[in-house]
Protein backbone atom coordinates (compact mmCIF):
# COMPACT_ATOMS: atom_id res chain seq x y z
CA UNK A 1 0.00 0.00 0.00
CA UNK A 2 2.91 2.24 -0.61
CA UNK A 3 3.63 2.90 3.63
CA UNK A 4 5.69 0.87 5.98
CA UNK A 5 5.21 -0.75 9.38
CA UNK A 6 7.36 -1.08 11.99
CA UNK A 7 7.16 -2.79 15.70
CA UNK A 8 9.21 -2.52 18.78
CA UNK A 9 8.37 -5.13 21.50
CA UNK A 10 9.49 -4.94 25.01
CA UNK A 11 8.85 -7.62 27.48
CA UNK A 12 7.13 -6.85 30.56
CA UNK A 13 6.38 -3.16 29.55
CA UNK A 14 4.28 -3.66 26.00
CA UNK A 15 4.32 -2.27 22.15
CA UNK A 16 4.78 0.34 20.16
CA UNK A 17 3.58 0.17 16.41
CA UNK A 18 4.02 2.38 13.97
CA UNK A 19 3.37 2.47 9.92
CA UNK A 20 1.95 4.53 7.03
CA UNK A 21 -0.66 3.23 4.41
CA UNK A 22 -2.21 5.10 1.65
CA UNK A 23 -5.73 4.60 2.35
CA UNK A 24 -8.20 3.35 -0.36
CA UNK A 25 -12.19 2.51 -0.30
CA UNK A 26 -12.67 -0.83 -0.86
CA UNK A 27 -15.51 -3.75 -0.65
CA UNK A 28 -14.02 -6.75 1.73
CA UNK A 29 -14.36 -9.94 3.19
CA UNK A 30 -12.97 -9.03 6.23
CA UNK A 31 -14.83 -6.35 8.88
CA UNK A 32 -13.47 -4.62 11.75
CA UNK A 33 -15.90 -3.11 14.75
CA UNK A 34 -13.64 -1.21 17.06
CA UNK A 35 -14.94 1.34 19.57
CA UNK A 36 -12.26 1.82 22.62
CA UNK A 37 -12.38 5.00 24.08
CA UNK A 38 -10.15 7.72 22.60
CA UNK A 39 -7.83 4.25 21.36
CA UNK A 40 -10.82 4.09 17.91
CA UNK A 41 -8.49 5.14 15.20
CA UNK A 42 -5.11 3.57 16.80
CA UNK A 43 -6.67 0.24 17.01
CA UNK A 44 -8.71 0.38 13.76
CA UNK A 45 -5.68 1.53 11.82
CA UNK A 46 -3.76 -1.08 13.55
CA UNK A 47 -5.83 -4.24 13.09
CA UNK A 48 -6.82 -2.92 8.78
CA UNK A 49 -2.58 -2.23 8.02
CA UNK A 50 -2.03 -5.55 9.85
CA UNK A 51 -4.49 -7.13 7.51
CA UNK A 52 -3.43 -5.10 4.48
CA UNK A 53 0.24 -6.13 5.19
CA UNK A 54 -1.51 -9.75 5.31
CA UNK A 55 -2.98 -9.68 1.89
CA UNK A 56 -6.64 -8.77 2.99
CA UNK A 57 -9.09 -6.53 1.76
CA UNK A 58 -10.96 -5.02 5.66
CA UNK A 59 -13.56 -2.99 6.04
CA UNK A 60 -14.66 -0.80 9.66
CA UNK A 61 -17.25 0.59 11.20
CA UNK A 62 -17.47 2.65 14.37
CA UNK A 63 -20.35 0.88 16.60
CA UNK A 64 -23.11 -2.00 16.50
CA UNK A 65 -25.42 -0.36 14.51
CA UNK A 66 -23.58 0.61 11.99
CA UNK A 67 -22.39 -3.21 11.37
CA UNK A 68 -25.53 -4.78 11.83
CA UNK A 69 -26.73 -1.62 9.01
CA UNK A 70 -23.90 -2.79 6.56
CA UNK A 71 -24.42 -6.17 7.54
CA UNK A 72 -27.90 -5.85 5.35
CA UNK A 73 -25.77 -5.26 2.29
CA UNK A 74 -22.49 -6.95 2.60
CA UNK A 75 -21.13 -10.12 3.39
CA UNK A 76 -18.02 -10.27 5.62
CA UNK A 77 -15.89 -13.71 6.03
CA UNK A 78 -14.48 -12.73 9.47
CA UNK A 79 -15.96 -9.99 11.61
CA UNK A 80 -13.22 -8.82 14.58
CA UNK A 81 -15.90 -7.27 17.07
CA UNK A 82 -15.10 -4.77 19.96
CA UNK A 83 -16.96 -5.70 23.31
CA UNK A 84 -17.55 -1.90 24.24
CA UNK A 85 -19.06 0.15 21.83
CA UNK A 86 -21.12 3.01 21.66
CA UNK A 87 -25.11 2.35 20.87
CA UNK A 88 -25.09 -1.04 20.78
CA UNK A 89 -22.06 -3.22 22.46
CA UNK A 90 -20.36 -6.36 20.83
CA UNK A 91 -22.41 -9.05 23.04
CA UNK A 92 -25.43 -7.94 22.19
CA UNK A 93 -24.39 -7.38 18.35
CA UNK A 94 -22.96 -10.51 17.70
CA UNK A 95 -26.79 -11.86 18.96
CA UNK A 96 -28.23 -10.39 16.19
CA UNK A 97 -26.06 -11.41 13.60
CA UNK A 98 -26.70 -14.97 14.71
CA UNK A 99 -30.48 -14.46 14.97
CA UNK A 100 -30.32 -13.12 12.16
CA UNK A 101 -28.31 -15.93 10.36
CA UNK A 102 -30.66 -18.38 12.35
CA UNK A 103 -33.98 -16.79 10.79
CA UNK A 104 -32.89 -16.57 6.84
CA UNK A 105 -31.24 -19.96 5.73
CA UNK A 106 -29.63 -17.92 2.46
CA UNK A 107 -27.17 -16.21 5.18
CA UNK A 108 -24.26 -18.24 5.77
CA UNK A 109 -22.52 -18.09 9.44
CA UNK A 110 -19.61 -15.67 9.75
CA UNK A 111 -17.08 -15.92 11.78
CA UNK A 112 -17.18 -13.63 14.57
CA UNK A 113 -14.02 -13.25 16.62
CA UNK A 114 -13.92 -10.86 19.65
CA UNK A 115 -11.01 -8.28 20.52
CA UNK A 116 -11.16 -7.59 24.19
CA UNK A 117 -8.69 -6.69 26.58
CA UNK A 118 -10.63 -9.16 29.14
CA UNK A 119 -9.16 -12.64 29.45
CA UNK A 120 -10.97 -13.28 32.50
CA UNK A 121 -13.32 -17.04 32.05
CA UNK A 122 -16.62 -15.06 32.74
CA UNK A 123 -15.55 -13.07 29.79
CA UNK A 124 -15.00 -15.54 27.83
CA UNK A 125 -18.23 -17.26 28.44
CA UNK A 126 -20.05 -14.43 27.71
CA UNK A 127 -18.68 -13.62 24.21
CA UNK A 128 -19.08 -17.70 23.51
CA UNK A 129 -22.92 -17.80 24.87
CA UNK A 130 -23.46 -14.56 22.16
CA UNK A 131 -22.56 -16.50 19.77
CA UNK A 132 -18.88 -15.36 18.83
CA UNK A 133 -16.16 -18.19 17.54
CA UNK A 134 -12.73 -17.17 19.01
CA UNK A 135 -11.62 -14.41 21.22
CA UNK A 136 -8.25 -12.18 20.53
CA UNK A 137 -7.14 -10.65 23.53
CA UNK A 138 -5.26 -7.25 23.22
CA UNK A 139 -2.73 -6.51 23.36
CA UNK A 140 -2.38 -9.19 20.44
CA UNK A 141 0.93 -10.38 18.33
CA UNK A 142 0.25 -10.43 14.59
CA UNK A 143 0.94 -13.97 14.40
CA UNK A 144 -2.33 -14.60 16.52
CA UNK A 145 -4.47 -12.28 14.17
CA UNK A 146 -3.30 -14.70 10.86
CA UNK A 147 -3.78 -17.54 13.03
CA UNK A 148 -7.29 -16.38 13.44
CA UNK A 149 -7.82 -15.40 9.19
CA UNK A 150 -6.23 -18.50 8.55
CA UNK A 151 -8.65 -21.04 10.57
CA UNK A 152 -11.33 -18.55 8.69
CA UNK A 153 -9.82 -19.45 5.41
CA UNK A 154 -9.43 -22.97 6.06
CA UNK A 155 -13.87 -22.89 7.59
CA UNK A 156 -14.79 -21.19 4.02
CA UNK A 157 -12.45 -23.94 1.98
CA UNK A 158 -13.80 -27.10 3.88
CA UNK A 159 -11.77 -30.25 4.62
Amino acid sequence: MGGWINAESTPGKGSIFTFTINVRSTQAPAHEVNSDGEKIPMNQMLVLGLLSKLGYDADKTDNGRECLERLLTNHYDLILMDLHMPELDGLTTTREIRRRELGNSSLSRTFICALTANALVKCREECSAAGMDEILTKPFRIEELLAIVNKVKQLKEGP
